[in-house]
């Protein structure tokens, strides 16, 4: 996948060439399933690490308001490509500053807001970070105004194999397994992880509770 996606990126910037436009889109096609399946691969590569016990994490001092400012620059395209609006609304005072394996934090939030902009079809996403009022943790918000989920379905989304009815209708390809392994990942560091939504077509919010250090 990544020899794929990296001849795909040389032929799109014109290393080989000029190319039509309609072979542009159909490589930019070929890329995105390229990324995709790559990161499916990885999902089943971190479960089998994490079921086994050989998961390790390299904890340091990482910024988390930097981390989350990457991320979103990495998604703004994806997200524009779809016509929707990403934004990102950093708490402006305080330390954001976590002991945590940030190469996994990145994954995680990477996961929550590339999930958001899969299953949102017009409007936004918006995140946020924040020191949570009253306590010494950290506090991420993702919020888009998607397909929304059924209240009732919340407590499962984190189960292995686990996926929100319809939502193979709007992201066929997704493996059910992102949720699991962002949850495995934040518990194993002292974090959380859960999702709120009003029902279906009302958007949700996914949120990451982690100690600041």
């Amino acid at each position: 996948m990544t020899i794929i996606r990296s001849y795909v990126a040389e032929i799109l910037d014109g290393s080989y060439g000029t190319i039509s436009r309609e072979a542009g889109q159909a490589l930019s096609r070929v890329g995105e399933s390229a990324r995709g399946l790559a990161a499916i691969i990885d999902d089943y590569l971190n479960v089998s690490r994490i079921e086994q016990g050989q998961m390790k994490y390299e904890i340091a001092e990482v910024d988390l308001a930097e981390t989350v400012s990457k991320t979103v620059a990495d998604l703004t395209a994806t997200a524009q490509a779809k016509g929707l609006r990403l934004t990102y609304e950093p708490e402006t005072h305080g330390s954001f500053i976590a002991k945590l394996d940030g190469e996994k934090m990145h994954q995680v939030i990477t996961n929550l807001i590339d999930n958001a902009i899969k299953y949102t079809p017009k409007g936004s996403v918006t995140v946020r970070l924040m020191r949570e009022p009253g306590t010494h943790s950290l506090l991420l918000s993702v919020t888009d105004t998607g397909m929304g989920i059924d209240p009732q379905v919340l407590p499962e989304l984190f189960q292995k194999f686990s996926r929100a009815p319809g939502a193979g209708k709007a992201n066929a390809g997704g493996s059910g397994l992102g949720l699991y392994v962002a949850r495995q990942l934040l518990e194993a560091q002292g974090g959380r992880i859960w999702a709120e939504s009003s029902g279906v077509g009302q958007g949700a919010t996914f949120l990451v509770r982690i100690p600041a250090a």
